[in-house]
């Protein structure tokens, strides 16, 4: 492949073979990935630089072979022949998926800010570009004593993603995405006990080096008064890192509208009721101005949409894909993703080789008025929990459940 490759034309190559096959009802889902990365670390008495480039680009095809019978393939190989195979192992492992009817209709994409730099092709060109980045935060972790930096790295990625269907709808966006990671640990612990930091951006000016470094820091320099804690309940503040760990484990189906009608969430049957605190709205925005997850469309082509989901305590909505609402003679709220594990791609978890499932954008959590010195103040003898670990499974019917904090920090 190369950095030419036109995406447009191999969905043309696509849809011609599919007209000879007389397939009339079928989606291109095609995504193409560049990037750079440069990181940092320790090795023995010196350290080890090590950076990485290049290009991937991903197809996968959905068609309707006949009633509600759903095909899926996808492929990294776009050669003419590889295309023909690629087609007809959708059409032979087809099977039924109620609500299918097709794909959708044309719709305009839905405007979005900040999602791709341009100056993310300088990096892709040239990754020693990074070590700007890098250096910045060696620099600054050589000022403070006793305090070594295990590994740092970043990246620039582009993804240009294209969806066409045989009904028309044909929409195309770029995105660009720049991941710094962290990691410091105190010389004089023996234990090494590490603290690691992570952030992405869409824009380049955004990354703030300086402050994830400070960030790294103080938590390293925390880490290393020893706090002991009676057995006994404590007010606690979670932090969003802590808090992303109980969505991307638990909650995730329960806000699904998929999860509310079969039963699986703990939210079914209760739309309209008051469901959390009157002080929680929660709202999943992929219009978000440089959101992580932010896009002009979803991954079967639906213009996306702000949805509130919580709204003071009460269930207000649900998300949905374009199959799902069908289902359920409702309207989607454009959350089709084909998407990984979170914890698989630190960036960007849509990959061309997953079926499509309904996931958030951007999940958002509507901010309270109380700065952070007041609620360290509210919460006066307590603990800050900052990472858990290990998986949850909500089984009791109250929704209650038990998991370990390894991240704690007790404040007096």
């Amino acid at each position: 492949m190369t950095n030419d490759t036109n995406l447009e034309e191999i969905a043309e190559k696509v849809f011609a073979i599919c007209n000879k096959e007389q397939i009339t009802d079928a989606e291109v889902f095609l995504a193409k990935k560049s990037y750079a990365s440069l990181f940092e670390e320790p090795f023995q008495t010196s350290s080890r630089v090590e950076g990485r480039a290049g290009s991937t680009i991903g197809l996968a095809i959905r068609m309707r072979v006949k009633d509600n019978l759903h095909g899926f393939t996808y492929s990294s190989d776009i050669d003419k022949e590889a295309l023909k195979e690629i087609i007809h192992g959708a059409r032979k492992t087809a099977l039924p998926v109620e609500g299918f009817t097709g794909f959708i209709e044309p719709a305009s994409p839905t405007p979005v800010e900040n999602i791709y730099d341009s100056k993310v092709n300088e990096f892709i060109d040239e990754p020693a570009k990074l070590s700007q980045i890098l250096e910045r935060a060696q620099i600054q972790v050589g000022n403070y004593k006793n305090l070594e930096l295990r590994h740092v790295s970043a990246s620039a990625v582009k993804i240009k993603t294209l969806i066409v269907n045989s009904n028309g709808q044909k929409v195309q966006t770029e995105g660009s995405f720049f991941p710094l990671s962290i990691q410091t640990a105190l010389s004089t612990n023996i234990q090494q006990t590490s603290t690691y930091r992570h952030k992405v951006t869409r824009m380049i000016e955004d990354i703030q080096a300086e402050k994830l470094v400070e960030e790294a820091v103080n938590e390293s320099l925390i880490m290393n008064n020893k706090a002991t804690l009676e057995a006994k309940a404590y007010p606690a503040i979670i932090t969003a890192r802590a808090a992303s760990d109980l969505y991307g484990y638990q909650f995730e189906p329960m806000i699904s509208l998929g999860g509310l009608l079969s039963g699986v969430s703990k939210f079914a049957d209760k739309m309209g009721a008051l469901v959390a605190s009157e002080q929680l709205t929660l709202y999943d925005d992929p219009m978000l101005s440089g959101g992580q997850y932010s896009s002009p469309f979803d991954d079967e082509g639906t213009p996306t949409k702000k949805t509130i989901i919580i709204e003071n305590g009460i269930l207000k909505g649900a998300l949905s894909t374009h199959i799902l609402a069908n289902r359920n003679n409702s309207i989607t709220t454009g959350n089709c993703c084909r998407s990984a594990n979170r914890r698989i791609n630190n960036y960007y978890t849509r990959e061309f080789s997953f079926l499509p499932v309904t996931s958030p954008t951007n999940l958002c959590i509507k901010p309270g008025d109380a700065s952070n010195e007041e609620l360290l103040q509210e919460l006066n003898n307590g603990i800050i929990i900052n990472l858990f670990s290990g998986g949850i499974s909500i089984t009791d019917p109250s929704g209650e459940f038990n998991l370990i904090g390894i991240h704690l920090f007790k404040v007096e």
